[in-house]
């Protein structure tokens, strides 16, 4: 499927398969799409992930001379300050699920809380490293990095939690995870970093480290806040560590398509913060919950649940992005 980009005079988006103008309107945007000349699909949800997005400039096309995935390394961050939105979820899961393609997929786990290193299997307590001794310069990323049997993962403990106060006092602070990822990121074709939920030091760091950013969000209406305050975020990142910073887009978590309030959280998202919502919204469900205290993620825990083929299904389509 083709991409789009935002044409320079407006808020147009053009399809660069077929030259089409898209409206910015949800509305208008649905019909446009709709053209049955096209040979395209024609669906909102197909081309929802197109609309105000940053990285149809940077990776719009081939020709421009932009390497595809493969041939350079993608660094994601995910983040959203606002807990309880299933980051460590979605990202141990579109890890594995990358995996499944045949992707070489490396996690950073950034959260003292140390959640997703636990989801992994592993017990936080009883490594002898981890990503906290990397901040320290008492190890490399490549002494720490554990080599599972999916994805590998740059483990956490609570000891990072004291990684914050050391780098209150250290002069580029915002740049060591980015140094450190510098002598491991080339083996792989993905790294995706879990953020904790904040805004500190450590998300910053993420933040200068990554390429693009994902936001996880639940479909509420507190939501809406968290994710406007992170934008703001993103914003004074580009102005002072990172010019290239590109939003991904939104992922819709623990959605419930029943209710009104989730479908209407989705539209305010789109239309207040001009976030591209990346297909499918991922419902809802006990399985998901479950798979962390079993050390995997729901893929392998229920592996035709709804929940996992909506993760597959996104990571696929986080794939044509990249």
């Amino acid at each position: 499927m083709g991409r789009g980009t935002r044409s320079r005079g407006g808020s147009e988006i053009v399809h660069l398969q077929t030259g089409l103008h898209l409206s910015a309107d949800p509305r208008k945007y649905v019909k446009k799409c709709a053209e049955p000349s096209l040979g395209l699909r024609t669906s909102y949800r197909a081309f929802r992930f197109l609309r105000y997005t940053d990285v149809g400039v940077r990776r719009a096309s081939s020709s421009v001379g932009i390497p595809s995935i493969g041939s350079m390394t993608s660094v994601i961050a995910v983040a959203n300050q606002k807990g309880g939105v299933a980051k460590t979820t979605t990202v141990h899961t579109i890890a594995e699920a990358l995996t499944e393609r045949g992707r070489e997929i490396l996690m950073v786990d950034l959260d003292p809380q140390a959640c997703l290193t636990y989801a992994t299997g592993a017990v936080p307590d009883d490594l002898e490293l981890t990503i906290h001794d990397v901040f320290l310069g008492r190890a490399k990323a490549t002494d720490v990095v554990l080599e599972l049997e999916g994805p590998d993962i740059l483990p956490s403990s609570i000891d990072l939690a004291g990684s914050e106060i050391h780098l209150l006092t250290k002069t580029g602070r915002e740049f060591v995870l980015k140094r450190a990822l510098a002598d491991i990121k080339d083996s792989y074709d993905i790294v995706l970093i879990d953020c904790g939920p904040s805004l500190g030091i450590l998300t910053v760091n993420a933040l200068t480290a990554a390429d693009y950013v994902l936001i996880p969000f639940q479909a509420e209406t507190l939501s809406d806040r968290g994710v406007g305050q992170l934008l703001e975020t993103i914003d004074d990142v580009r102005h002072y560590t990172n010019e290239d910073l590109a939003v991904l887009g939104g992922v819709a978590t623990m959605f419930d398509s029943r209710t009104n309030l989730g479908k209407r959280v989705l539209i305010d998202v789109v239309e207040t913060h001009g976030l591209v919502i990346i297909d499918p919204p991922i419902p809802r469900s006990v399985r998901v919950a479950e798979a962390p205290g079993e050390g995997v993620s729901v893929l392998q825990h229920a592996r035709r649940s709804r929940s996992a083929q909506a993760y597959r299904e996104l990571a696929e389509n986080l794939e044509a992005l990249l």
